[in-house]
């Protein structure tokens, strides 16, 4: 599209991201990738471009721009195919959409009602990718709930190493030092194993059966 043509290096400096799109018929694939400091101006500017000609180093004047081999995601229709977890994250501010989505979590009123009070909590939680993305899953996931899942995290959680505190109510009392327990076990990711009888953190919980 011509309006979206470049006229000027400006225009570019400074861009997080870039596309690639490439086809093939009617079949369209779009590579994404997170931009290199080559494009940001303020780490620009404290370098010197350099080229060798003619068997010595002399200034390139003309602005250039990295383009890595690799890619942060693929983009093929209605699907996305992500090598790099973090930088796909990154290029779609995946931080503030986990941080907005944890502040839902906190409204809701069956999540509240397992807690004697959030605040250590979200304290724990604070503005950390991993720990918001956690909570992200521990919604989506919903063990929160189930009053039968509960009910046995309160029956079980000390045989399975977990280092939980409960009140005379049954509410799980968040403190700094249980935030960590709490996030494993209401993601379900504290698994016994059957037959070595040995007791493990699991990075996902894919249901099997």
């Amino acid at each position: 599209m011509p309006q979206r043509k470049i006229s000027a290096e400006s225009q570019i400096a400074n861009t997080s991201f870039f596309v690639v799109r490439l086809t093939s018929g009617d079949d369209v694939l779009h590579a994404v990738r997170r931009t290199d400091s080559s494009w940001r101006t303020q780490k620009r500017r404290a370098l010197i471009d350099m080229v060798y000609r003619e068997n010595a180093l002399a200034l390139d004047q003309t602005p250039s721009f990295s383009l890595t081999k690799n890619v942060d995601f693929f983009i093929v229709g209605d699907k996305i195919v992500i090598p790099h977890k973090a930088n796909f994250e990154s290029v779609l501010h995946y931080r503030q959409a986990h941080a907005d989505e944890f502040m839902i979590l906190q409204g809701e009123g069956d999540f509240q009602q397992v807690f004697s009070a959030l605040g250590p909590l979200a304290e724990f939680v604070g503005s950390n990718k991993i720990q918001l993305r956690r909570m992200c899953s521990i919604r989506q996931k919903g063990h929160y709930k189930d009053a039968g899942f509960m009910t046995k995290l309160r029956q079980h959680h000390a045989a399975h190493g977990l280092t939980l505190e409960f009140d005379t109510g049954g509410l799980i009392v968040p403190t700094a030092e249980t935030c960590r327990d709490i996030i494993t076990a209401l993601l379900d990711h504290r698994l016994a194993s059957a037959f070595s009888e040995n007791i493990y953190d699991v990075p996902d919980a894919t249901k099997v059966n």
